[in-house]
């Protein structure tokens, strides 16, 4: 029996190993790059792989635990001689080196210290005494050889962060060029074998050296950097502990003013073409929308979401010279968006936004009613994943403390730690969602309401997106109808507008006509008016104050433009539209806040200028006549 016990120990062993090196070798031969892997599979195969090889050791012994009884006494002093050795290395890769990353970096994260911190503590206790107990299990001699290779170990990570990861970047998303690091990557492999070395040399040949330092040593190197850590933590600025996170709170979502509302629904891509699908299909889809005004005429300034609701919410005027985050700090602080939101607040109205393009969120600073910045509630309506959080924590380490050869195998350029962050109170943006939990209640205060509300619009394409263009407008309906039971349908000004009509990415080539739709204060009708007025998105801001009663037809027009109810439908207009594209003429371009490193497929804009209505770009579209091509210096989302 025994002898048949050790020989299917064997074969398992033979298995492990197998199965261990052909996952290793899969993730490490970019099986991340995979097409057909999701990153939750793709994580998990990867924690699977690694978990494989912490446990080789394992089947390695079963054998040797077999043929030879272990004793408590031989466990207790394997303990006492391999614990310090394996803490100092958990401690350096599990909460030194992300603490640092952290400190150095704070920007790079939503969270705070103290949000992730005790889950990297649980963590490196966890695996040190896993480890340590797992090696108690050897035999005396090989005890010895694992505390030497530790203790290697040890030296080599430390000297491979502290002095050997010069020259490299982190968490800014740019690919690195290895092969500008040829003399990096062999003096790195050099001082990692000198340092693997030294103590196994040691442990040969000088036996009461060894003897004094295979603890000592360790725990000097883990005293160090225990210190250094706690210095570090105490000089760190308050806002390592402090949420500095910027965000828009979405408790007053469902709730309407008591008083006079303005509403401007933004529904994602929902283009004017399926609008007037449904006008020759089936009128009665608009039943409830009957007091609206539908302009078939539109065109939105930009083809892309962030960029177009910016356009839309501040004025901002095309700038292609400009970096991401120049275009957008230029747009909510320049004059035209101070005085725009300015004004509505001076005139008793309280401005709420919801699921708008969050690529700058800070900006809605003294805009938006509802925007928050940082403080307890941030942490409160924060959640973190701790697996995921520890998982990309763990391939950061990886990259600071391998050798400089092995370090791209971390693949840290695609890195988010956002994704470990789930926060709890944020608007419904999903179609579904929306109407689900569409209540609409009253505000217990006596201001009027702008509501700007961005949902998911036709970027959901269940049965296709003529189908969930009649879903919206059926949505829609039930929202008015949940006003008037409410009372105050009538003195409220209702616009249902896109950030931008279809994108122009299929052939044949589309021009993108964003709907547009009206029911001003007061308005009753017997049934929807059709008007091929030339809107345009600029007029968006000028609309708004128009509605509330705050728009100077004589000054306001050089700061914001016209109302869309001082258009006429026979007005030849010029308008531009500004496409994104991806054009092999020109170089890429970075992606603002990740880097070069990841690519759109846009690089260019094509502008179309046109004096037409909406078939007039459709034509220039189709034909590929733009009027001109502007070269991205950075690409804005």
């Amino acid at each position: 029996m025994f002898k048949l016990i050790c020989k299917l120990c064997k074969a398992i062993r033979i298995v492990h190993i197998a199965v261990t090196i052909t996952l290793a070798t899969a993730v490490v031969t970019n099986l991340h790059e995979s097409s057909i892997m999701t990153e939750g599979l793709r994580m998990g195969v990867e924690i699977l792989a690694l978990t494989l090889i912490l446990l080789l050791p394992v089947t390695a012994m079963w054998k040797v635990c077999m043929e030879e009884e272990i004793t408590v006494s031989l466990m207790a002093e394997g303990f006492q001689r391999l614990y310090i050795p394996v803490l100092t290395f958990c401690f350096m890769v599990f909460v030194y080196l992300p603490s640092e990353s952290f400190v150095g970096n704070r920007n790079d994260f939503v969270f705070t210290y103290q949000m992730f911190i005790p889950y990297q503590v649980l963590l490196m206790v966890v695996c040190s005494l896993a480890v340590s107990v797992l090696l108690c299990t050897l035999k005396k001699g090989l005890q010895e050889w694992a505390g030497a290779v530790l203790f290697g170990l040890d030296l080599a990570v430390y000297a491979q962060y502290m002095f050997l990861n010069g020259g490299l970047t982190l968490l800014d998303g740019e690919l690195i060029d290895w092969s500008r690091f040829h003399v990096e990557i062999w003096l790195s492999y050099l001082v990692w074998g000198v340092l693997l070395l030294v103590p196994v040399l040691l442990m040969c040949l000088a036996k009461r050296i060894w003897e004094r330092i295979r603890v000592f040593g360790p725990a000097c190197l883990g005293g160090m950097q225990f210190l250094a850590l706690c210095i570090m933590l105490f000089s760190a600025p308050a806002s390592v502990y402090e949420m500095n996170l910027a965000y828009m709170t979405a408790e007053e979502q469902y709730t309407v003013s008591a008083k006079d509302n303005i509403i401007l629904f933004i529904l994602d891509a929902a283009d004017n073409e399926y609008i007037k699908a449904w006008l020759e299909k089936d009128r009665a889809v608009f039943d409830e929308l009957k007091d609206f005004t539908i302009y078939t005429n539109t065109c939105s300034v930009f083809d892309s979401t962030p960029t177009s609701i910016t356009q839309m919410l501040t004025g901002m005027e095309f700038a292609v010279e400009l970096t991401g985050e120049e275009w957008y700090r230029t747009a909510w602080n320049s004059e035209r968006a101070v005085e725009f939101y300015d004004r509505l607040h001076n005139a008793g109205y309280r401005v709420n936004g919801y699921s708008i393009e969050d690529v700058l969120v800070d900006g809605y600073a003294g805009k938006y009613d509802n925007y928050r910045q940082g403080g307890g509630d941030a942490g409160r309506n924060m959640e973190v994943e701790a697996v995921i959080l520890c998982y990309d924590f763990g391939k950061l380490s990886m990259y600071r403390a391998l050798p400089m050869g092995l370090k791209q195998f971390a693949h840290i350029e695609d890195l988010d730690f956002s994704d470990a962050v789930r926060m709890l109170d944020v608007a419904d943006y999903k179609n579904d969602d929306y109407l689900q939990n569409l209540e609409l209640v009253l505000s217990d205060t006596d201001q009027n309401y702008l509501i700007v509300e961005h949902l998911e619009g036709t970027h959901s394409t269940r049965n296709g997106v003529e189908n969930e263009m009649r879903y919206l407008l059926e949505m829609m309906g039930e929202y008015m109808g949940q006003m008037q039971e409410l009372g105050v349908y009538d003195d409220a000004t209702i616009i249902i507008t896109a950030d931008h009509g279809a994108h122009n990415d299929n052939s044949p080539q589309q021009a993108g006509t964003p709907i547009f739709m009206v029911k001003r204060k007061g308005e009753s009708k017997d049934g929807m008016i059709l008007n091929n007025a030339p809107v345009y998105h600029e007029d968006i801001q000028a609309t708004l104050l128009d509605c509330a009663g705050l728009y100077d037809r004589i000054q306001d027009e050089e700061m914001f433009g016209r109302s869309v109810f001082d258009i006429k439908e026979e007005e030849l207009r010029e308008r531009i539209w500004y496409d994104r594209q991806y054009d092999d003429r020109y170089p890429e371009v970075p992606v603002w806040g990740v880097g070069k490193g990841f690519w759109t497929g846009c690089n260019v804009y094509y502008s179309y200028t046109y004096t037409g209505d909406t078939e007039t770009l459709r034509q220039m579209v189709e034909e590929g006549a733009c009027t001109q091509v502007y070269h991205m210096v950075e690409y804005k989302g």
